[in-house]
């Protein structure tokens, strides 16, 4: 009686059948998260940096750094100075190269 009742195995194909089940549901599963994440971030983000170019300009931003005698161009200024106040006596005792005479 209860032979009956019991639905058929499936002894054969059963991998091949839960796998293109899974393949669709994983397909389906992917498109909807790059759906999600291209409206979720990807388009605002697009949106705030086109706002954020539209009135930025990049010599005045520059000029603004530079009067206001930021850290990064006064620390190169005296990098360029320490290195020109430490290697200009070795290139004037070194002696001048010259090719080989034949």
């Amino acid at each position: 009686m209860s032979a009956a009742l019991l639905p058929k195995r499936q002894l054969r194909g059963l991998l091949a059948s839960r796998l293109r089940k899974h393949i669709v549901v994983a397909f389906l599963f992917s498109m909807g998260c790059a759906a999600g994440y291209k409206s979720g971030v990807a388009e605002p983000r697009k949106r705030e940096y086109a706002e954020f170019y539209k009135n930025y300009g990049a010599m005045k931003e520059f000029e603004a750094m530079r009067k206001a005698e930021h850290q990064c161009f006064g620390i190169v200024q005296n990098l360029a100075a320490l290195i020109f106040d430490i290697f200009t006596p070795l290139f004037l005792v070194l002696p001048s190269w010259s090719p080989a005479q034949p």
